[in-house]
């Protein structure tokens, strides 16, 4: 898409949101756009407002330096920054450049307030869920203190992942796609235009996404029949909808699925992982926090389903046939 016309549909898109304005950040390349065309994108902001936090310009600030670095700060003071990343474009424009923006590489610095969002929002979530009082009850849980907290850091990437992904679901054209580019760290998912996906209840599909990514965050890439049977129970207990099981003309969709939350590199993984931990004070080595079955705290710890409960409800603004 030529630089013209999407900086036009950035520019018509500020002034027709009208009550939905004070959701979108004006400066941020294609914000607008997505407050008012991507529900995803529209309900994690409006929820991140609702618990207090704002949006801060990020030039001058570490965020600029060290993002992965940034997460502790962003909880801890309740401020997201945000790149002013409309303006060169503005600029360029007015000098008579027409460039042509590729719709999954992006030209200049990108924005990912949706990501941390999310993690403001979970955190949220988390610190009402009542799960150290829960966990308080349940003395021989396996959980330590340390490896709580190193969950708790999956659980949030997770939460982004997925709604980074699914948000996905809504671009049907090209303007929808290039914006969602440039706010969004996960570029396009092929498998989400499979059949079973474009017509599948939505609660099942993020919460079975979630378990793809904690799976991946957490080192468990494999997809054996055992562990898929413990996520579809987990599913079922959560949204109450069943997953295609092994032998359904739509298993092959799901198992694409999985296969695209797998994608991030191993070593990438590790190295962001320790930084998140070594940040936010865990001096552990990453092979003993994640030394327990997720899966089976998820069984056991009926908060942490709660938890995935609500900020899925968050996340899509679920309605009661669980349609966006």
């Amino acid at each position: 898409m030529l630089l013209s016309r999407a900086y036009r549909i950035h520019e018509e898109s500020k002034f027709s949101l009208k009550s939905l304005k004070r959701l979108a950040i004006a400066p941020c390349f294609g914000d607008p756009y997505l407050i008012k065309n991507n529900s995803i994108f529209r309900n994690i902001r409006a929820q991140t407002l609702r618990n207090g936090y704002s949006f801060r310009p990020a030039e001058g600030t570490d965020y600029v330096l060290f993002p992965m670095a940034g997460l502790q700060k962003i909880l801890r003071t309740k401020g997201i920054p945000f790149f002013s990343n409309a303006r060169p474009l503005k600029e360029q424009l007015a000098r008579g450049v027409n460039l042509e923006l590729p719709p999954e590489m992006p030209i200049l610095k990108t924005n990912h307030l949706f990501h941390e969002s999310c993690h403001a929002c979970l955190q949220e979530i988390i610190e009402s869920s009542g799960i150290k009082k829960e966990l308080r009850v349940q003395k021989a849980s396996v959980l330590t203190r340390k490896r709580l907290l190193a969950l708790y850091s999956f659980l949030g990437e997770s939460a982004a992942n997925t709604c980074e992904t699914l948000a996905w679901m809504e671009c049907d054209n090209d303007a929808h796609q290039l914006f969602m580019s440039y706010n969004n760290y996960v570029y396009r998912p092929e498998f989400l235009s499979r059949s079973y996906f474009r017509t599948a209840r939505i609660p099942a599909i993020f919460v079975f996404v979630y378990f793809a990514f904690l799976s991946s965050h957490h080192f468990k890439s494999q997809l054996s029949q055992s562990r898929l049977q413990r996520i579809s129970n987990l599913v079922l207990q959560i949204t109450g909808d069943r997953l295609p099981s092994k032998g359904h003309k739509n298993f092959g969709e799901l198992c694409r699925a999985w296969e695209f939350c797998q994608k991030m590199s191993p070593a990438f993984r590790w190295v962001t992982a320790d930084i998140h931990f070594k940040v936010g004070g865990l001096d552990m080595e990453i092979s003993r926090l994640i030394e327990f079955d997720f899966i089976d705290a998820f069984e056991r710890i009926s908060s942490l389903r709660t938890i995935l409960s609500v900020f899925c409800a968050t996340a899509i603004g679920q309605t009661r046939d669980g349609t966006l």
